[in-house]
């Protein structure tokens, strides 16, 4: 069967440095996963190619890139990650493959399959991931607006009106609460407590056998 490729651009994720290129690799994997959670035996593989002063590494895993690539500056040439059934001798499922770019469009990624719909999935995935990453900034960023309008046209900025009413309540109910404690207290020690004492007395004198 032939292979698709399908051309995706994007303005969040490159390869300029060492961080963005392990966003990017984190990006791409989490897709393919998303796309194709129903296989058990998903392999993802990736092969980064990219040179420091004059020296040219080829890294055929994350872990060999985070190896050499760290606290270096680097030229990234290519990233090539693939997603493969492990159960099956078949070619891989799908491949991105991206390149140094300098488009105005932003990073270019190619997206391989011989599979339309798969490489429809995939672009839906990366679409839903931006979108996502969107709707987190937005929220981030939301403006809790408490203003409250009592009438001609007359706002209260940022008005807490219902916190003080039910700090107000609350400090009445706890004010009557005291209220009820103290005078069960003065029953208790004005009546209760004497005539208990004088109970006491007499039982001692008639004990005692006195008048």
């Amino acid at each position: 069967m032939a292979d698709i490729k399908y051309q995706y651009y994007s303005l969040k994720y490159c390869l300029t440095t060492y961080e963005n290129v392990l966003c990017t690799y984190e990006w791409i994997k989490d897709c393919f996963e998303y796309v194709f959670a129903d296989i058990t035996s998903l392999e993802i593989s990736v092969r980064i190619d990219f040179e420091h002063r004059n020296t040219r590494y080829e890294c055929k895993s994350i872990d060999e890139f985070k190896r050499y690539a760290f606290g270096k500056e680097v030229i990234v040439e290519s990233l090539f990650i693939s997603a493969s059934d492990a159960s099956t001798i078949l070619s891989s499922l799908a491949y991105v493959y991206a390149g140094c770019s300098d488009d105005k469009k932003g990073q270019s990624f190619s997206i391989t399959s011989n599979d339309e719909l798969v490489i429809a999935n995939i672009k839906e995935a990366l679409d839903r991931e931006k979108r996502k990453q969107h709707s987190e900034h937005i929220t981030i960023n939301k403006y809790e607006n408490n203003c409250v309008n009592i009438g001609d046209n007359t706002v209260i900025q940022n008005s807490n009106i219902n916190n003080e009413n039910n700090i107000e309540v609350n400090g009445a109910s706890k004010k009557n609460e005291l209220s009820g404690q103290k005078w069960y207290e003065k029953i208790t020690w004005d009546i209760v407590v004497p005539i208990i004492v004088g109970i006491i007395i007499v039982a001692i004198c008639t004990w005692l056998g006195l008048d």
